[in-house]
């Protein structure tokens, strides 16, 4: 079989993405400004609608409150997540699945070192790459998985804060990755003792105290109050947490 070919398809696969439109969201945003259109238009004077000093404190005071409160670099990133409401891009779970399994028959065929040449163009996919990466200089398996482990809760963490405390990330299916405060019958119990994982299918990805410092929990991580807990799994489990 040859190593290249397969590799291009895999390469290719990798950084096929299709665009997302929810309808919802910008009939709503139409909806909304072609009401409040017509309340002018029916309110017969556009002047009494627009009061420049009601603006200023408005607009000007949210937006001095929220650079108060966020980073520079957050605020700015704002603008991209509100345009990711309406229009956003996604992968086919199954054909980076198919992807992910042609790489590995590389490795079972040629060896993990063949992967050595093709890593250049996983540029597209660095948490793939730096993986693979740690393969192929024959880094230690729970070396590998911590590393990566902490790359992703650190993608994770960064993700949900910028949207505050209840974002949800689709996962795609039925899956959804979340935080929740922790429920207070969770305080003082380990995850073991909790064994939400068989229990409910969820997975505690990481722990954020009230102090604001993060942890990756192990089996044996005490709930602290206060705690929020950064979960996935099904959509309604999630939703059901507090029932556990």
């Amino acid at each position: 079989m040859n190593t290249r070919a397969i590799f291009s398809g895999v390469s290719h696969r990798m950084t096929k993405t299709r665009l997302n439109l929810d309808p919802a969201t910008l009939f709503g945003l139409v909806c909304g400004f072609g009401l409040l259109s017509a309340a002018i238009v029916l309110g017969g004077s556009p002047r009494s609608f627009v009061n420049a000093p009601s603006i200023l404190l408005v607009i000007g005071g949210t937006f001095s409150v929220v650079t108060v409160s966020y980073s520079l670099a957050e605020v700015i990133n704002t603008f991209r997540v509100v345009g990711k409401t309406i229009v956003w891009s996604s992968r086919d779970p199954s054909e980076a699945a198919v992807s992910v399994i042609k790489t590995a028959e590389i490795a079972r065929r040629q060896g993990v070192l063949a992967l050595q040449n093709h890593l250049d163009k996983m540029s597209d996919e660095p948490f793939l790459q730096k993986g693979l990466s740690l393969v192929v200089d024959g880094a230690p398996t729970a070396e590998i998985e911590e590393v990566l482990r902490r790359d992703l809760v650190a993608g994770v963490s960064n993700r949900l804060s910028i949207g505050g405390g209840g974002r949800r990330v689709d996962l795609g299916g039925s899956f959804v990755l979340t935080e929740h405060t922790a429920p207070r019958h969770f305080e003082g119990r380990t995850l073991k003792d909790l064994n939400i994982r068989q229990r409910a299918g969820l997975q505690v990805l990481l722990i954020r105290a009230a102090s604001g410092a993060i942890r990756v929990p192990t089996a044996d991580d005490r709930i602290a109050a206060g705690d929020r807990l950064v979960v996935a799994g099904p959509r309604d489990a999630v939703d059901g947490i507090a029932r556990l």
